[in-house]
């Protein structure tokens, strides 16, 4: 609290701050009226001067000049919870009455999203590894008769009769085939009888 906001705050408190000072201003004259005295105002007498009721009532003489007199020590004791309470409301006020701020609360971070594999494509077949037609659904025929199987790697499997016919079976309407002069079975053209002795040597 600065100096500035001083009169603000007796403004907001004038009542209390009034009243603190009245007791304070009476434990004061108290007091030095106590300490002129020396402890003692005399058979029957009375101090001079009239103080506040609610002074007198709360004091205790003195016993003696020679003993530690507590009445100051006492008084600010009975002051400091009244002073304190006006300084809390105080800050309350400047503060909207929150508390101290809290720290944001730390979200957990969610890990990212596992991304999918890439779909692996297998190979495409090549007529040197095949053991079987794989209905490319293209075929070639010679002039020779031999008739091929063309991969889509332009490799070619020669068929024989039997595979033909399966083909034929398979396939059905879907099946076509190009006509090549020449008796095929040149580079590039391989057979099922071929590769599976190949396969086991």
């Amino acid at each position: 609290m600065n100096a500035a906001q001083l009169p603000a705050l007796f403004a907001a408190h004038k009542t209390a701050v009034l009243g603190t000072a009245a007791a304070a201003v009476a434990g004061l004259a108290l007091y030095q009226r106590h300490k002129a005295a020396g402890g003692s105002t005399g058979v029957g007498g009375t101090v001079a001067g009239a103080l506040p009721a609610a002074a007198v009532a709360g004091s205790t003489p003195a016993t003696g000049g020679g003993v530690y007199d507590s009445t100051s020590f006492d008084l600010y004791n009975a002051l400091q919870p009244e002073i304190d309470a006006i300084l809390q409301l105080e800050q309350n006020q400047q503060t909207g009455g929150a508390g101290p701020a809290k720290p944001p609360t730390k979200q957990p971070t969610k890990p990212p999203a596992k991304q999918p594999a890439p779909a692996s494509h297998a190979p495409a077949p090549i007529a040197s590894t095949l053991f079987a037609p794989t209905m490319s659904g293209k075929y070639v025929r010679y002039n020779s008769g031999l008739i091929a199987e063309v991969e889509k790697d332009g490799s070619q499997l020669n068929l024989t009769q039997p595979e033909w016919q399966g083909v034929v079976k398979r396939l059905g309407s879907k099946l076509s085939y190009d006509r090549i002069a020449g008796t095929g079975g040149g580079k590039g053209t391989y057979d099922v009888a071929h590769n599976l002795a190949r396969a086991k040597r």
